[in-house]
């Protein structure tokens, strides 16, 4: 009975007596969603199924920057220098060096165009 007592006790000093931390989330990419997030200088960078899209006001605002993609589905993003790389499902890598407005494919010597994961990157780019 004197440990019940006891973790009650510590129970009501943990969570009885703690200020409340509260966050408010908002929705503000209203396309698929995100899937990965990088951020390149002040901008933030989301991709998912339908693109990749860039945020120049701390996310509320996404303007879509996928020109010159082959393939929409963008399941990774990563970032090196001022450069900004997409994997994507189906259509290798691509290379942006010009905060997302344009890309291009930097396939040479990749045998599978299926970029699912960015364990790619973080192994590349390390």
């Amino acid at each position: 009975m004197r440990k019940l007592a006891l973790k009650l006790v510590v129970f009501q000093l943990i969570f009885g007596f703690s200020s409340e931390v509260k966050s408010q989330w908002t929705l503000s990419l209203e396309y698929d969603g995100a899937t990965c997030l990088t951020s390149l200088c002040s901008n933030l960078f989301a991709g998912n199924g339908s693109g990749i899209f860039r945020s120049t006001n701390d996310g509320t605002d996404w303007t879509r920057v996928d020109s010159g993609l082959t393939n929409l589905n963008v399941p990774t993003l990563a970032t090196d220098g001022n450069n900004l790389f997409a994997g994507t499902g189906g259509g290798g890598i691509f290379r942006s060096s010009n905060m997302g407005e344009t890309w291009e494919p930097i396939n040479s010597g990749l045998t599978n165009l299926i970029i699912e994961t960015d364990n790619f990157f973080r192994e590349s780019l390390s």
